[in-house]
């Protein structure tokens, strides 16, 4: 979830999805807002262990969502599939409520996994509009099992 500050107030985007509503904030609150915003993005970095380099990588948060790496972490164009169901061979083949990319991987980054004791942030090239990001996953909701990675890399890979 991030926001973007514009002429008449703040957009918060969650998703893919904008909410809008909040009135304009004074000069004062605004700077307010933008000082807390990158003093909690600076935390959220410090918890994975990231420290950005050259290229501002946005961050997009999604804890409810099953999610698995069907490859080697370090390698470039591994896929990523997250959902918002549980993974079942049926919706993989089927391709519903399933949304996927790849591990963005760039000499900037020292790594492109950051695994942490909750979360999971994963850099990924969603290859839709030129969009990469950091994507934020819940561990608790990590696939593991080998038959849905095959499963995908068969209809997706």
């Amino acid at each position: 979830m991030y926001l973007r500050l514009l002429h008449g107030g703040l957009q918060l985007l969650g998703g893919s999805r904008p909410v809008w509503g909040l009135p304009a904030p004074s000069s004062e609150i605004k700077m307010n807002l933008i000082e807390q915003y990158f003093a909690l993005q600076k935390e959220v970095f410090t918890y994975f262990g990231y420290k950005p380099d050259w290229k501002y990588i946005p961050l997009d948060f999604r804890p409810d969502y099953h999610w698995m790496i069907c490859g080697p972490e370090d390698k470039n164009s591994t896929n990523v599939a997250y959902s918002e169901t549980p993974f079942s061979k049926e919706m993989i083949e089927e391709g519903k409520d399933l949304y996927g990319g790849t591990i963005y991987t760039q000499c900037f980054l020292p790594k492109w996994v950051y695994r942490a004791k909750d979360y999971t942030m994963v850099a990924i090239d969603t290859h839709s509009d030129g969009n990469q990001l950091f994507m934020i996953f819940s561990n608790s909701l990590e696939c593991t099992d080998p038959k849905m990675k095959e499963a995908y890399e068969e209809f997706w890979g």
